[in-house]
């Protein structure tokens, strides 16, 4: 046996190192944003509505890059339910539950945080829907509205 024949061999008897395992993505990680139902546009000024579509759109961004860092657990959807006369409920929709993020008013685009799933709290509004500039800014909520 010569030189060659022996390092052939200690070559076949090396581990060979692998990659590290990659966990496949949950597939509802990431959602597109549910439409916005025609009701929650009624007596709304232009401005406001505008605003509206950008803020919802900002959420479920910030829920999908939020989701995307666990494969494994299937991503919120953010909605909007439209039944208040004064409000909208943003909701957040998970794959067992569901949970009030905010209400918008509709008059003025006003955010206020969820005093529970019917009402606001109304001690003092949290933002514009008009106002994006805080959004990506880390604030006191998971989606830091």
């Amino acid at each position: 046996m010569n030189v060659l024949d022996s390092l052939d061999l200690i070559a076949l008897l090396t581990p060979v190192e692998t990659a590290p395992e990659v966990k496949p993505a949950h597939p509802e990680n990431s959602h597109a944003v549910a439409p916005i139902p025609d009701k929650a546009f009624r007596n709304m000024p232009d401005g406001i509505a505008a605003g509206l579509v950008a803020y919802v759109h900002a959420l479920q961004g910030r829920a999908n890059a939020y989701f995307a860092r666990l494969p494994r657990i299937p991503g919120d959807q953010i909605t909007v339910d439209a039944s208040g006369r004064k409000y909208l409920r943003i909701v957040q929709n998970n794959a067992s539950s569901r949970s009030v993020v905010c209400f918008v008013e509709k008059k003025t685009g006003l955010i206020w945080k969820a005093d529970g799933w019917a009402t606001p709290a109304k001690n003092f509004p949290r933002g514009n829907v008009c106002d994006l500039a805080g959004i990506h800014q880390e604030g006191w909520a998971q989606y830091h509205y």
